[in-house]
């Protein structure tokens, strides 16, 4: 999902995967989109309409359970990256990115070596923690230098994934 901020630029709100509910839980009121969601491979998408939903939570109002917690969950990724974009410095928040990543998409392949096995540019992965893609290349140059990142084919493998975890500043 991403947003664009008001002083431009687009920001990567999330990384979803197979399973993930992604659009817009409308209520009676109009209002605009708070974002929209791209998809990086062929995907299969459902939409429920208003009445659709109405007529199978009535029967099953144990899905307001699991609404519930699906919201808390979404609720709790935006708090956390908010607070991150707000108080982590810029090596923490492009930790918190590619460490994200490499939780959705990587692949162990030994030595400690972490392949993310998804393309993303550096402006993505600089959208993903909200900073300047400028301030994202510098950092990673730091990485590719102290061995902590790299580039194979177009695709971040992370080096030595337990020494670029605390580069997250939160441990």
């Amino acid at each position: 999902m991403t947003s664009v901020p008001p002083l431009g630029g687009e920001r990567i709100l999330a990384v979803l995967g197979p399973g993930e509910l992604v659009g817009e839980l409308v209520d009676d009121r109009w209002v605009p989109r708070s974002a929209s969601v791209s998809s990086i491979h062929e995907s299969k998408l459902s939409f429920v309409s208003r009445a659709v939903f109405n007529a199978v939570a009535h029967t099953q109002p144990e899905i307001y359970r699991h609404i519930t917690a699906f919201l808390a969950r979404r609720l709790r990724d935006v708090d956390d990256a908010l607070t991150a974009t707000s108080f982590l410095p810029l090596k923490a928040r492009t930790a918190r990115a590619l460490l994200s990543l490499s939780d959705a998409f990587g692949k162990e392949i030994g030595s400690g070596r972490v392949l993310i096995r998804q393309k993303f540019s550096q402006s993505d992965l600089a959208a993903m923690a909200g900073i300047a893609r400028e301030n994202c290349s510098r950092i990673l140059q730091d990485w590719t230098r102290r061995s902590l990142v790299s580039r194979l084919a177009g695709y971040y493998c992370l080096e030595n994934k337990p020494a670029l975890e605390p580069e997250c500043g939160t441990g």
